[in-house]
């Protein structure tokens, strides 16, 4: 009786696993059923490249084969599209990708765009390997910036994989930051992806006290990008987070954290822990603004005295904190290590205003 009761429930998953299958399909079909390759307009454009002429124009149906030649040979047979990814790409109606060829049609690479929006997402970058060193990617992505700019996105993404320097490289001389890290993006490999933006218009920007509810490894991230030996463990983060008296700040750029600072709070009195900001928003007045911000939140609801302390030797912050109006009030020697350093206590005062609480 068991067994056959088994055998029912075996026959029932399997026939639910191929109704669930076919769903899938069926709304992989939907969604790229239509050919929407005519949904820009065609575009095709001669260039005098250095001592070359080339062509960059909108793909055809007939170019999918020529990109997954393109992408096999770049990726060395690991890219992540392949025909079927190509061939549902295409279709969709907000996609659209460009090739680059010589002044003998042959393929040179390709870009993909994407537009969700008022968003641009790059979604793939190529170059065929004979051609890699020559620049060419420059056109690809200029193509790219100028194909968003002409249907009204206010800034571009892109996912890169971690371990890809040059590409990396590439993104960044085009004016693209740094926001944060995925892990695991790239399901074959399991490598990490930087997710990087570049804006078009002027973001918004602003502080927000950090609520419990945000990861702390999100913390912890951008400190292991900002420091080559990250001073607190994701532990260290995460303990004193759940401290009452602890209050965390950070500092966005439309919706994405790229700077946080924590504080150890008293009746009257706080103490700076650590403020953070990612290697691409640094030297752009964002430590500054983080900063300052904080204090007036603190001053706000009662705070009359701030204190920190900073390595000796760290003259970056420390002209941060002469400019926010520390002082220094004293030193303890050997007060770090690994490296041996100094630390040199500071202080701001404030004039009392209110006594009314924090809300954590």
């Amino acid at each position: 009786m068991r067994k056959r009761v088994l055998m029912i429930m075996w026959h029932t998953f399997k026939e639910k696993a191929y109704q669930l299958k076919k769903i899938i399909e069926d709304k992989v079909e939907e969604v790229g059923s239509p050919v929407t390759l005519d949904q820009y307009p065609y575009f095709e454009e001669r260039l005098q490249y250095k001592d070359q002429e080339v062509l960059i124009r909108r793909i055809k149906p007939s170019d999918i084969k020529t990109l997954v030649a393109i992408e096999t040979l770049a990726y060395e047979g690991k890219g992540p599209w392949g025909i079927t990814g190509f061939n549902y790409d295409t279709k969709r109606a907000n996609t659209c990708y460009y090739l680059l060829e010589n002044r003998s049609r042959q393929a040179i690479g390709y870009v993909g765009v994407r537009l969700d929006n008022d968003e641009a997402h790059l979604t793939q970058i190529a170059v065929t390997p004979n051609q890699q060193g020559k620049q060419w990617s420059l056109l690809l992505m200029n193509r790219a910036i100028q194909h968003a700019l002409d249907h009204g996105a206010k800034r571009m993404v892109l996912e890169c994989r971690v371990g890809n320097v040059k590409a990396h490289k590439l993104y960044m001389s085009y004016g693209f930051k740094l926001t944060h890290i995925i892990p695991n993006y790239y399901r074959a490999t399991k490598e990490a992806a930087f997710f990087m933006i570049r804006y078009f218009i002027t973001p918004a920007q602003q502080l927000k006290q950090l609520a419990q509810t945000l990861p702390s490894d999100r913390l912890y991230q951008i400190m292991t990008l900002s420091f080559e030996k990250t001073p607190w463990s994701l532990a260290d983060i995460t303990s004193n987070r759940r401290l009452a008296t602890s209050y965390y700040f950070g500092w966005y750029v439309d919706d994405n954290l790229v700077g946080w600072a924590g504080f150890q709070v008293l009746p009257k009195e706080a103490e700076l822990l650590m403020i953070v900001v990612l290697p691409d928003y640094q030297q752009t007045g964002i430590g500054k603004n983080l900063l300052q911000e904080s204090l007036k939140r603190l001053v706000a609801h009662g705070i009359v005295k701030v204190t920190l302390e900073v390595r000796k030797e760290n003259q970056k912050a420390k002209k941060l904190y002469d400019r926010t109006g520390f002082v220094v009030t004293g030193i303890r020697e050997n007060y770090y290590s690994k490296p041996d350093d100094d630390a040199l206590i500071m202080v701001k005062e404030f004039k009392e205003e209110n006594d009314t609480n924090i809300s954590h």
